[in-house]
């Protein structure tokens, strides 16, 4: 009898590294159950549990470990490793090394054991995303989305809002759920982890966000993007795409003089989504699925 393919992915999220890494863990289920692969997701800390979607655990015993976090998962790699488990990691960087490693962008040496694969085409773009792919120029950019992120770790939505509220923009702030501060604004809307948030990124004109999924998830719609990076590694991420002209602009200095044309938008549009293909999530789910 051919063995039940299992796959456990282990994912973390919390005030310091956000919601992405739930985000896309829970994407990543999704496709592969569909793939006739049984999935077993787990939480890494309560937070991240918390976040999940309440489903039965497969009966399966995993033969591969997914493991999406960018701290604290040396000693569960090793334990997997001991149990003969094939090991899969996103975006990782730290010492124990996995099986297969997938980075988008390699902040440093990419180290795995059978394979490493590297690059922007390992994108995760959850299915709500890929419905509302658009790709079009609009007539206007008065409408702005303010998301920085699941923590807005720095604390700059409601500083950001403000700023770009007295320059007569229309401000709707997205606050996720680890945000410090979930305030309200007599001047603009505020909303708490709304569950319409691929919407709200198609509806807006532009964006204003940090360097993790809401980034890409804009690029791939296509939709200018203006990046204020929480960490270092953002920050490494956001230089790179702006090198590169697909960017309105990356830090708080650049925003308070900030001024766009229609010709550099257009070539964003284009570009961003061309660089952001949607199709991420079927080549991660090729190189689990060829693990069995």
């Amino acid at each position: 009898m051919k063995e039940q393919s299992v796959v456990e992915i282990f994912c973390d999220g919390n005030p310091i590294i956000g919601f992405g890494h739930i985000r896309r863990s829970i994407a990543l289920a999704n496709f592969l159950t569909k793939q006739n692969i049984s999935v077993k997701l787990s939480g890494l800390s309560e937070d991240a549990t918390k976040y999940l979607p309440q489903s039965d655990y497969v009966t399966g015993k995993a033969k591969i470990c997914i493991f999406d976090s960018m701290i604290g998962i040396d000693s569960r790699l090793a334990e997997a490793k001991k149990k003969g488990k094939i090991t899969v990691t996103l975006d990782w960087f730290g010492d124990a090394i996995p099986d297969i490693n997938i980075v988008v962008y390699a902040h440093s040496e990419v180290r795995s054991i059978m394979k490493s694969y590297i690059g922007y085409e390992y994108i995760i773009i959850r299915e709500e995303i890929l419905k509302l792919h658009t790709n079009s120029i609009v007539e206007r950019y008065n409408n702005v989305l303010v998301c920085l992120g699941g923590g807005d770790l720095l604390n700059q939505g409601h500083l950001v809002s403000d700023l770009l509220n007295e320059r007569d923009f229309n401000i709707t702030l997205v606050q996720g759920p680890f945000a410090n501060n979930k305030s309200e604004s007599d001047k603009y809307k505020v909303l708490i982890n709304p569950w319409n948030l691929p919407d709200l990124i198609q509806s807006s004109d532009w964006i204003v966000t940090n360097g993790g999924g809401t980034l890409f998830e804009s690029l791939y719609i296509g939709k200018a993007v203006f990046v204020l990076p929480q960490t270092e590694l953002e920050r490494t991420i956001a230089d790179d795409l702006f090198s590169k002209n697909l960017l309105l602009g990356v830090g708080m200095d650049r925003l308070y003089t900030l001024n766009f044309s229609t010709k550099s938008l257009k070539y964003m549009v284009e570009n961003g989504s061309a660089l952001i293909d949607g199709k991420g999530l079927e080549r991660i789910g090729n190189i689990i699925s060829n693990l069995f």
